[in-house]
């Protein structure tokens, strides 16, 4: 769905507040530093997310690396951590886009 780069910002910024441990947050750049918590097979990840402004849309780009890339589930739990990031901040756009733009609170 095509949203403002402004809007799409508000959304991956807060899914990195609400989701993950937010490290930095840069509103001139649009991007977004975050790390998940370790879990019973790998030792977290630390993510990086940019909403590249497309015209009046907006693509939004994310990376993940393990803290420790020597686990044989990291890449599987590197997927996962991107699926999840997706699913949240398209979740979060679409109510924003039912309620008039707003990113709703937490």
């Amino acid at each position: 769905m095509p949203v403002a780069p402004t809007l799409a910002f508000q959304a991956l910024k807060a899914v990195a507040e609400r989701s993950y441990d937010l490290k930095t947050a840069d509103d001139f750049s649009l991007s977004v530093t975050f790390s998940a918590l370790m879990s019973g097979f790998t030792f977290g990840e630390k993510l990086s997310g940019q909403v590249i402004p497309s015209g009046e849309a907006a693509t939004i780009r994310l990376s993940v690396a393990g803290n420790i890339s020597t686990s044989v589930f990291q890449a599987s739990k590197n997927q996962k951590q991107i699926d999840k990031v997706f699913h949240e901040v398209t979740e979060l756009l679409k109510e924003a886009v039912a309620n008039g733009g707003n990113i709703p609170a937490f």
